[in-house]
């Protein structure tokens, strides 16, 4: 399957479950509105009043609704932590929040300071810092990829071995990508990290000045368990130190400032996110609670 099917196919799946998702909540929220606003204006008192009982309930649906989407939220999150702990803390990583739902870790693994981010997509991200002062990139064929490499100039690395056939192996030196596939651990140990576990899954491995990265788009939550990300890390820690023992790059390649921020610590970006989306969920609830009070307003001056 090309990387543009499993693309599509991907985002198709994500798009059906978001919009199942959006429907059953958009019925659940139109329900309870619905039943609240019948239940009101049907009881035995004056009219003013129901207008009145009617707002308190809405405004206490609305609380009881935000409040169980929280706390749910809350228990997910927690549940996920717990478990993703399991899996990495072994590995002599630690762990904490990372965006809304998402997951960091951060340790060393046989010398190897180590980088965790996992987060919506389903995306995990694995880097393992190594100063290899080169840039290669390891992803599927296909047309995106080689527009890319057209747009910057790079040539794609010819093995001729039908194992390799299916990626597209893009790296600054030539002569130094040769040198370490020509290794048959290195080769084995490529192989394996970017041997995906279902249709959808898209892994790539990148080589950049300062680390390998390691990353897994729409990876299944369920495949990453500790023998997973264990053959994973330890992979990543020989494929560094067979690069490590190669001929140096002829040109070294210099890591910017961005993508050292990227790979060893994410968590600035975290409290800026989390605070917008309070913010919209702040801005909605006081909206709704404005044009309530605007229609009472609006019904008992006549208008």
């Amino acid at each position: 399957m090309s990387t543009e099917n499993r693309l599509f196919r991907a985002y198709g799946q994500g798009c059906a479950r978001g919009t199942l998702i959006y429907i059953l909540v958009a019925l659940a929220v139109l329900g309870g509105f619905c039943c609240l606003s019948v239940g009101a204006f049907l009881l035995p008192i004056d009219q003013d009043a129901k207008l009145w009982v009617w707002l308190v309930l809405l405004l206490l649906f609305m609380f009881m609704a935000i409040t169980a989407t929280v706390i749910g939220s809350v228990w997910t999150i927690r549940k996920r932590a717990v478990e993703f702990d399991a899996t990495f803390q072994p590995l002599g990583l630690q762990g904490r929040g990372y965006l809304q739902n998402g997951r960091q870790y951060h340790g060393t693994y046989r010398g190897y300071p180590i980088h965790v981010y996992f987060y919506r997509g389903p995306t995990l991200q694995i880097y393992l810092d190594v100063p290899l002062r080169t840039r290669l990139g390891i992803g599927h064929k296909s047309e995106l990829a080689r527009l890319a490499s057209s747009m910057i100039s790079k040539d794609m690395l010819d093995l001729d071995d039908p194992e390799f056939e299916r990626l597209a192996i893009y790296p600054d030196d030539q002569r130094w990508a040769a040198d370490l596939f020509a290794d048959p651990q290195a080769r084995a140990a490529i192989l394996r990290l970017t041997g995906e576990e279902t249709a959808t899954e898209l892994r790539s491995l990148s080589i950049t000045p300062k680390a390998l990265l390691w990353q897994s788009r729409y990876l299944p939550v369920r495949a990453i368990t500790p023998e997973n990300v264990r053959t994973w890390v330890s992979d990543l820690s020989e494929l560094a130190r067979i690069a490590q023992d190669l001929t140096p790059p002829t040109v070294a390649a210099v890591e910017s400032t961005l993508e050292q921020n990227i790979r060893l610590d994410r968590s600035k970006y975290t409290g800026r996110i989390i605070g917008i989306t309070c913010g919209i969920i702040g801005l909605m609830t006081a909206c709704m609670v404005g044009v309530s009070i605007l229609l009472i307003f609006l019904t008992e001056s006549g208008m």
